[in-house]
């Protein structure tokens, strides 16, 4: 039996200044879990084959089927996991190495919070995968059949084993195969059960304590080194971009319509994320800015706003690698 309690400093100024007390006030941690099928089957009798043949190591060969994948539903699926995925990287930080990811609660100059954004993200998500989801399992008795054709199916390699069935009472069936779990949430500076049991002595309570308040400050650490190694990634690539882009050879060095938004998307993740109120953070989201004032088709006409955003992000870049080397040795 165990219980859960929270982290409560009997002097709050023994808690270091935007670590601890910073994040836990200012967000909750979030996770989602996203599963689905693989819709693939390694060949073994094919790979020892292929081995054979070349006089090779099979070990280091691979071969395999791709089932299911008519009219392309399962792709579709996996397409949307992996932009799923993308948007929670690009829009939280990493907590820890369970999968927690911090969301700042605070409403900021969008008029809404992370924590909000994430909410009606995951709704719509949640929405689209259950739709996609729902039109892979209808049409799959008709996939199924698909594999089974010769020349534009699997033909020989069919085989019925390798697809879980529609409903089982002993298997895993395929639509256990596809999960989406989004309502993960707890509190930053929340010991999860488990850690604290009931009957230990005040001494050993009290260690506990003191080791997940180190692993909490550590985690907070990494969220804003890796916050601020997003900052010194993108401008960088966003500098060498611009600065690389030639309006005479468009097809070469050629930058995507997304760029200034890309921008305005990390100007706002760095305004949610600086839980500190570090004033260096801020100044460089105040100076990335400046590289958003027009749209990306502008940019790629006009040679001297060009350079003015090449600059400006350069400088972000530079003085974010600064920031990195001075806080974290990085």
């Amino acid at each position: 039996m165990s219980a859960r309690v929270t982290i409560e400093p009997q002097n709050p100024g023994e808690v270091r200044s935007g670590e601890l007390h910073g994040a836990a006030a200012r967000a909750v941690l979030v996770k989602v879990e996203i599963g689905a099928w693989g819709g693939t089957k390694s060949i073994k009798t094919l790979k020892q084959s292929m081995a054979a043949e070349a006089n090779a190591d099979a070990r280091l060969l691979s071969a395999g089927k791709r089932i299911g994948r008519a009219k392309g539903h399962l792709d579709q699926i996996h397409k949307l996991r992996g932009a799923i995925r993308n948007w929670v990287a690009a829009n939280t930080v990493p907590w820890g190495e369970s999968g927690w990811r911090l969301s700042a609660t605070e409403v900021t100059s969008s008029g809404r919070s992370a924590y909000r954004r994430w909410q009606e993200y995951m709704d719509q998500a949640k929405a689209s995968w259950d739709r996609e989801v729902r039109d892979f399992l209808k049409a799959y008795p008709d996939l199924i059949e698909a594999d089974k054709a010769l020349v534009t199916g699997l033909g020989a390699l069919f085989d019925e084993s390798d697809y879980p069935p529609i409903k089982s009472e002993y298997d895993q069936a395929i639509g256990d195969r596809f999960f989406f779990d989004k309502d993960h949430t707890r509190g930053v500076d929340e010991v999860p059960d488990g850690a604290i049991a009931i009957g230990l002595s005040r001494s050993e309570e009290q260690r506990i304590r003191n080791r997940c308040e180190e692993q909490i400050a550590g985690a907070y650490r990494v969220a804003q080194r890796d916050l601020v190694t997003k900052v010194v990634k993108l401008t960088t690539d966003t500098a060498d971009a611009l600065q690389a882009y030639d309006p005479e050879k468009k097809g070469k060095r050629f930058f995507n319509d997304s760029l200034v938004p890309n921008l305005k998307d990390l100007a706002q993740c760095m305004e949610e994320a600086n839980f500190d109120d570090n004033p260096e953070v801020e100044a460089l989201r105040q100076k990335l800015l400046e590289a958003t004032g027009d749209a990306t088709e502008v940019l790629r006409e006009d040679t001297d706003k060009r350079k003015a955003a090449a600059d400006t992000t350069s400088e972000v870049s530079e003085r974010a690698s600064k920031l990195l080397s001075e806080i974290w040795g990085k």
